[in-house]
């Protein structure tokens, strides 16, 4: 039912950006062509793996953005993988994402999205009252400082320094960012000031 009231919410929100009856039509088709092959991706990729420093991560199908088209099936299956290795008390999620694929209770920060429990706070100046046991962000951060209207690339160091301070223990922190969107980002990566005390990089090559 919550997921029919999304879809609901999420086509008036088309019909009331401006987008023409056609192109709402077709996105509805692909929608319910996401929901009739969903059962036929499980079982495809249900014996799929990736590797992650020799460990086995199955892949991640679900219905929702259609996760076996894009980087989701990674980098969900990645972030539940961290989250069942750390087994937080308490953790801090920048970017709504993870509510879509489980019922987890957890804090979010997204400045942008409106939703249950979600704060609508800007992350460089967020001050939790205490630390979490863990920290997650699946493809956020290469969008601070650089798709606001006042662009400031450099607001990402501020970002990143933020995350150190809100948990407990460093090697907590679970983030994924795709290369090419940010080119302040990549220029990090490339010259090794992510700050990141492991990174692993992973580059698709066929659908």
């Amino acid at each position: 039912m919550n997921e029919l009231k999304r879809l609901v919410g999420r086509f008036s929100d088309l019909r009331k950006s401006g987008e023409t009856p056609e192109t709402v039509a077709l996105k509805a088709l692909d929608k319910l062509s996401v929901y009739g092959s969903f059962p036929y991706q499980k079982r495809r990729l249900s014996q799929r793996y990736y590797d992650n420093q020799g460990r086995n991560i199955p892949f991640f199908v679900h219905h929702y953005n259609a996760t076996w088209r894009n980087e989701r099936c990674l980098e969900i299956a990645l972030a539940f993988d961290f989250l069942s290795r750390t087994r937080p008390q308490s953790w801090l999620e920048l970017g709504n994402v993870m509510r879509y694929y489980s019922s987890f209770e957890h804090d979010v920060i997204d400045k942008y999205e409106k939703g249950d429990a979600v704060l609508n706070l800007d992350f460089v100046g967020f001050q939790p009252p205490k630390a979490y046991d863990a920290f997650v962000s699946i493809s956020t951060v290469e969008h601070i400082g650089w798709d606001e209207s006042i662009r400031d690339p450099r607001k990402i160091h501020a970002a990143l320094s933020n995350i150190k301070n809100m948990v407990r223990n460093k090697e907590h922190v679970f983030l994924t960012a795709p290369l090419g969107y940010n080119d302040y980002l990549d220029e990090l990566v490339r010259y090794e000031e992510f700050c990141f005390h492991k990174e692993t990089f992973y580059v698709r090559v066929n659908r």
